[in-house]
This record gives structure tokens, sequence and C-alpha cells, in this order.
């Protein structure tokens, strides 16, 4: 029998948080230190390698970004439904079914992306390398990578999906071990891949694609198993024959698309970036890569929080609980200003170790530590802007979030022309010129959001009534995924 669902219309907005965030915060760690370790791996075959993985890292961002116009729109458009099964229990089966229908978009959408890559990828990888004549020959061995990680994209996109399918059931627990065993392969078979450790042969940077490849494969596989036996919170709906239900794929696009389009706006903007910070060198090309992973650390755990806002924003608006809704929203947004503040004083006073755990090159070391200083500066409005995303997202409105954010990341491509073109400054420019306008983003989003303008989705459209008291849940309402009563709290 599949564990109950976590309901996330009563109790403490705290303990509901918590226990959505903690895991996430897990799974973000775990995505983190992934990367990192990738990136110490190939750090050790030379400063070439670790910035043509650098170059590919955006268009990675944007597989995920792309997948995220039915991964967000699932998750929030399944919380929602869940959340009207307090009212009305048939919206039970409407949940399971939305979220088969976004799990096959999710494959189909990773299929897309492997043939656009394979036929554009090399162009792509090319343009952003720029025309520096040492960054040049890093095209070809960053197509390599990219191209071998996009083979497997449907595989990329499948994990995504369930996921997101799990955290609007409530369980975020899952996904975070089902994680850490892939990531646990991928530790082990990096330096054997990478270095030629043992009877292997070395693989440099291919060899990371493998492994990482191999990792993910295992992560769906138990997933398939898991379903299977209906160990999950979520079990697939009765066989029918194929259909596509197109009006419930058109609202998971409507909520998914625009933070999609923010994404994608943000990797395309570093891409165009690529080339102005390619102007210094390949130092500061693989400066850049070092020091956006190091940043990760930081926006993932915000993402994380992000993502438990999407569930317990979208469930309680489904059920009609908008003060509910609201005061989820404000504790996580000042979980997040706490931890990025602490993050800001340790990019501001400690860059130099941070950095050293990826470069020996001392250029490199010093415009790395020079960006960590400066973006140290917008780590608490970067914080605040994601998880107020993720509460926009949960509601179902995610336009006014993009429309600040689209803008607000174009900005930096005019602004680091103007600096580094016109003005003759250094590479510090271009990151003054990030941070401020992350700034003045955060600044932005906490202005619509208090103005209310997440509460523009009509309950109605929902299929739901406003709820104002207390009342108990029906016996469809489920507890916490293991049988337990929940436990927690929370804060781009």
């Amino acid at each position: 029998m599949s564990p109950k669902p976590f309901d996330l219309t009563r109790g403490s907005v705290s303990r509901g948080l918590f226990h959505l965030a903690l895991p996430l915060m897990g799974s973000m760690f775990l995505e983190t230190a992934f990367n990192l370790l990738n990136a110490a791996w190939v750090g050790q075959t030379g400063t070439e390698s670790l910035a043509a993985v650098n170059l590919s890292s955006f268009p990675i961002w944007m597989l995920f970004a792309v997948v995220g116009i039915v991964t967000t729109g699932t998750n929030a458009l399944v919380a929602q439904r869940l959340g009207a099964a307090r009212n009305d229990p048939r919206a039970l089966e409407e949940a399971r079914r939305v979220a088969a229908l976004g799990i096959m978009a999710a494959i189909g959408v990773g299929f897309i992306q492997t043939l656009v890559v394979l036929v554009w990828g090399r162009d792509l990888i090319r343009a952003m390398a720029g025309s520096h004549p040492a960054v040049e020959p890093l095209a070809d061995l960053g197509y390599a990578y990219l191209a071998f990680i996009f083979l497997f994209a449907p595989v990329h996109c499948a994990n995504e999906a369930i996921s997101s399918v799990l955290r609007a059931y409530g369980d975020t627990r899952t996904p975070l071990a089902v994680f850490a065993i892939g990531f646990g392969v991928n530790f082990v078979l990096d330096p054997f891949l990478i270095l030629g450790w043992g009877p292997f042969p070395r693989l440099d940077i291919l060899g990371a694609a493998i492994a990482t490849n191999l990792s993910f494969w295992l992560v769906l596989a138990i997933y398939i198993r898991l379903l299977a036996r209906r160990r999950l919170v979520y079990c697939l709906p009765e066989f029918r024959p194929p259909r596509v239900d197109w009006a419930a794929l058109k609202r998971i696009a409507k909520i998914g698309l625009p933070p999609s389009v923010a994404s994608l706006v943000f990797s395309g903007v570093f891409m165009a970036l690529s080339p102005v910070v390619g102007h210094f060198g390949p130092e500061a090309l693989a400066a850049l890569g070092i020091g956006h992973r190091i940043e990760g650390v930081s926006y993932l755990v915000c993402y994380g929080f992000s993502l438990a806002c999407v569930t317990m924003v979208g469930q309680n608006v489904g059920a009609g609980r908008l003060d509910r809704a609201e005061e989820a929203a404000w504790s996580a947004t000042w979980m997040v200003v706490g931890f990025t503040a602490v993050v800001s004083l340790v990019f501001w006073w400690v860059p130099s170790p941070l950095v050293s755990l990826f470069t020996r090159d001392p250029l490199v070391h010093q415009v790395g530590v020079d960006y960590l200083r400066i973006i140290a500066a917008s780590q608490v409005f970067m914080g605040v802007a994601v998880v107020l995303d993720g509460a926009f997202a949960g509601a179902g409105r995610t336009l006014p979030p993009m429309l600040v954010s689209v803008p607000a990341t174009l900005m930096r491509v005019p602004a680091a022309h103007l600096t580094v073109f016109r003005w003759g400054m250094g590479i510090s420019a271009i990151w003054w010129a990030i941070s401020l306008l992350t700034m003045l983003r955060g600044v932005i989003v906490v202005v619509l959001f208090r103005k209310g303008l997440w509460r523009g989705a009509r309950l109605e459209d929902l299929g739901v009534e406003p709820m104002l008291d207390q009342t108990p849940p029906g016996p469809h309402t489920l507890e916490a995924g293991r049988g337990e009563a929940p436990r927690r709290d929370p804060p781009a």
C-alpha cells in the first residue's frame, strides 16, 4: 500500500515548511557537492578543461530551465488539487492524472532538447567562447562534454518531473535518499573515469560526463522500481489508452513558462557575458565558473526553500487558505534572510580558502576572490527574490516576478559591455553590475508581493471556495509521508 501524502493545509506553518525544506536543503547541498566535486576533479586535468566545462555549465542550466516549464507547473497544479481535496475528494484523482501528464511531458521535452543540442550545440559553445585566441580551442572540448550530457536529457528530465510530483505530495525525503545514492555513485566513478585510476583509461572531461549520466540512470531506475512496487506517496493512475489532456497541459505551461523564461534568460545572459569575460583570458572564464559554483551553495539552499514554498503555498491556495499561504511565504523569506546574511559574511571575510579548493593558478585565484567579495553584497537580495518567486509559483501567479527578473537580468549585458569596452574598466566592473542588478530585483519582488499581486489567481479558476475556518479535514485528508506528524520551519 502506498504511503499517504502530507496535508500542509493545517497544523503549524513552520513545521510544515521544515518538513519540506530540510530534505530539500539536503538535496540542494548534495547537488552543490556534486557540481563542486566534478569541478575539483576536472580542475586537476588543467585550466583548459575546467574552462571548457564552465562553458558548458550554462547550457546545462538551460536544460533544467526548459524542463522547469513542466516541473514547476506540475508541482504547483498538483499541490493546488491536493489542497482542493480538503473540500472535494475527487480532486485527489485529478492530481494523479495531472502528475502523470507532467512526467510524460517532461520526457518529451528531454528528447527535444537532445535534438537541439546535437544540431546547434557546437555553434552555441563557439559563440560563448568568444574571439580570444587562447579561448577558441576550448569550444570543441566543451561541446564534446555538452553533447554527451544532453544525449541523456530525457533521463534528467524524467528524474526532475518525478521529484516535482513527490514534492507536491509533500514527500521531499524520497528524492533526497534517491539522489544521494546517485551522487554517491558519481563520487566513486569520477576519479576512475576522469583521471584513469586503476584499469580505466584517462577520459578527462568526457569521463565526468559519463559518470554523471550513469548516476542519473541509476536514479531513474530506482524511481521506476519504487513506482512499480507502489512504495511512493504518488502512484500512477489506472492505465488507459493514451490521451493528451490539453487543458491540463495548458494550465501546467501557464504556470511553468514564466519562471522558465526567466531561467532561460538568466542562462542566456551568462552565455552572452562569457565572451566579455573571455576578453580577459581563459583564467577569467575559469574564475567565473569557480565563483558561480561556490555561490551555488547559497543559491541552491534558497532554491530549496523556494520549492518548499511552491508546495506549501500551492496546497493552501487550493484549499482557499490564502492567509496561511501568505504566512508561509514570509516565514520562508525571513529564514533565507538569516542564512544569506551569514553567507555574505563568509564570502567577504574568507573567500580565499574557498577559491583555493578549485585552482592553484594565482591569477584565477585572485579574480575568483574578487568575484566572491563583490557578489557578497547581493546575497540577501538574491535569496529573498528566489523564495518569493516560489510563493508566486505556488499561487499560480508566475508572470509578475518574471517581468522583474527578465529586465534586471538582461541589463547585465549592456552594463558589462559599457563598463569594459566603452569605459575600459577591469573585470570587477562586471561583477559589480551583476551584484547591483540582483539587489534591484530583490527589492522590486518584495514590493510586488507586499502589494498582493500573488493573489491575482481567482480561486474559482481552481475549483475551490475561500475557507476561513479551521474545520478539521475529512477522511480523504492524509497524514505525513510515513505516518508521522510533521515537525519543522523556513527562509534566485
